[in-house]
């Protein structure tokens, strides 16, 4: 899991967190990662939790990306929003400029350079707000943190549901892809990474292995969800992870009775 990291901006006002694959850094003596972030606003007076999560692709000191605004109580909430900045190679600020949405516009900075944990983790402090319009938020701090990502061979346990047993959970979830003009994110609207997926699971109840090729989804912060679907294109199984704690957490909803394993919902742990 810490072989390749994400980062997340955390402006303390609600958690942000986000996945992908490691890049190289860019921004100079002031290194930036391409990677999933997320953002955690601290709550201002009568605030309630505010984040945003998503991807940002660094190409030397220039920053853009896509950011996906969380706040429940507002009719913003789940909005994309596009986000382009640069690294101020002499302060070491990264200024980040988001477009209008709901007449409302984003800026966030970040004080380069990040702090490096033995962990994997990196954090830097920042600030955020939110001018104008529906969404508006006044200036407040916030912190920026890495967290990792999906984009390994996961293995673990199965420690309840209709069968215990064992699990492998292939994932690929870069952080971008390569057209034939440019390095691009790869990444919706919304800054959750596209993902792909194997999965084969043995239960003592089984009476067969199950195995799931062609799994889609997405990655944001430490969530992945992946879907199987059969021929006919009906949803035959879900699996979703959380890799907010260490060893992560495993969830598989089996639908279809013809998997090997019988339906209904197993719970376990993987590690990378």
């Amino acid at each position: 899991m810490l072989s390749k990291l994400r980062i997340l901006l955390l402006l303390p006002v609600a958690a942000l967190l986000a996945c992908g694959s490691s890049s190289s850094l860019s921004g100079g003596s002031y290194p930036f990662s391409t990677g999933d972030y997320v953002l955690n606003v601290t709550p201002v007076a009568g605030g309630v939790a505010t984040s945003f999560t998503g991807a940002l692709l660094a190409t030397g000191a220039q920053v853009t990306g896509n950011l996906q605004y969380n706040n429940p109580n507002s009719s913003c909430n789940g909005q994309g929003v596009a986000v382009v900045g640069s690294i101020n190679t002499t302060s070491g600020i990264l200024t980040l400029t988001s477009a209008a949405f709901s007449g409302s516009t984003a800026t966030i900075t970040i004080q380069l350079p990040m702090t490096f944990y033995s962990n994997g983790v990196t954090s830097a402090s920042g600030t955020a707000v939110i001018a104008g319009g529906s969404c508006s938020l006044a200036s407040t701090t916030l912190t920026a943190v890495t967290v990792p990502t999906f984009d390994e061979l996961w293995t673990g346990a199965i420690t309840s549901g209709p069968s215990t047993g064992t699990v492998s959970l292939s994932v690929n979830a870069p952080f971008t892809t390569t057209t034939s003009n440019a390095t691009v994110l790869n990444a919706s609207a919304n800054g959750a990474f596209y993902a792909t997926g194997s999965l084969t699971l043995n239960g003592s109840n089984c009476s067969a292995t199950t195995s799931l090729g062609n799994l889609t989804g997405l990655v944001s912060g430490y969530g992945l969800t992946l879907n199987a679907y059969d021929s006919s294109s009906n949803l035959v199984a879900t699996i979703t992870a959380n890799s907010s704690t260490t060893p992560a957490n495993v969830s598989i909803n089996l639908i279809s009775g013809k998997l090997g394993c019988p339906t209904g919902s197993y719970a376990g742990t993987i590690t990378d």
